[in-house]
């Protein structure tokens, strides 16, 4: 029960060291944020409890302790945040068509972790029991992990450094820093992509603009979405080594029913091409 109860929750929740810096940390121009943004961090008290009580509850299956190896956030002030709020702005601008918003709504409305999967017609959940399962109990897990990275990063959100993007929903109650969205989204397409091979691109595609579609949005910057998509990688391997996850997989990849080629093949993935072309005509 109290699995269950906590797997509930964290679907509607997340609707988400070896911190060797990766990027560059030359200092943007001085009028780029006052010194007092220059080193916010996200809020203690704007944390929901909910969230800080998946810390307590801790993972399923893998241990708390287990080494991962994430880079931290660009800071504040650097030149790669400047440039990914205007990424983040040409965004806004150009990639919110009718297509792209209603899959922001259903992604952020989501309950679990393969339902934008289910509606854009890429998963059937009727007849794979055994593979919800897995993606559930993959859930469980890469929450924790989530939420422990964010509360250790404390990224604050795109708005606090550039209130003049225009969000499409309220903030979430938590730090930035890796995106649940991407984090969830990627890890779901690549346990599609083991199950279902053939289709693995496809699966893979959704997954990575489940992600970009929260950078539309106007919530993440989009090194939240790179490394949440590491993130997810990193837990599925660990999550494999564990004899009883890999049997329950290697269950559910023996009965699993894809959608239809022609449903798979439909999804279009999102062209970012009008947000790079207003890059290159500045």
């Amino acid at each position: 029960m109290k699995n269950l109860f906590k797997l509930a929750f964290l679907a509607g929740s997340l609707v988400f060291f070896a911190p060797v810096n990766a990027y560059a940390e030359d200092a943007a121009p001085p009028q780029f944020l006052s010194p007092e943004l220059a080193h916010a961090q996200y809020p203690e008290d704007r944390w929901d409890p909910m969230m800080l009580q998946i810390l307590e509850d801790g993972p399923l299956l893998l241990d708390r302790g287990i080494t991962l190896e994430l880079a931290p956030p660009p800071p504040n002030s650097s030149a790669d945040t400047k440039s990914e709020l205007d990424t983040v702005r040409r965004y806004e601008q150009y990639l919110r068509s009718p297509e792209q918003l209603a899959h922001i709504e259903t992604e952020n409305s989501m309950h679990r972790m393969y339902e934008p999967f289910e509606k854009a017609g890429l998963f059937i959940s009727a007849g794979n029991k055994p593979a919800v399962d897995i993606i559930d109990v993959a859930h469980i897990d890469l929450s924790y992990f989530i939420v422990k990275y964010k509360k250790a990063f404390n990224r604050v959100r795109p708005n606090t450094l550039a209130p003049d993007l225009n969000l499409i929903f309220d903030n979430p109650k938590h730090a930035s820093y890796p995106s649940g969205h991407a984090t969830q989204g990627y890890m779901t397409a690549l346990i599609l992509a083991a199950l279902d091979p053939a289709h693995a691109d496809q699966y893979k595609a959704f997954g990575f603009d489940m992600g970009l579609r929260r950078e539309i949005a106007g919530v993440h910057y989009p090194s939240d979405s790179d490394i949440g998509r590491k993130l997810a990688q990193q837990v599925l391997e660990k999550l494999m080594e564990v004899p009883a996850f890999k049997e329950q997989f290697e269950n559910a990849k023996k009965g699993f029913v894809p959608a239809s080629d022609e449903a798979i093949a439909a999804y279009r993935p999102v062209d970012v091409s009008l947000a790079v072309e207003s890059k290159a005509g500045e």
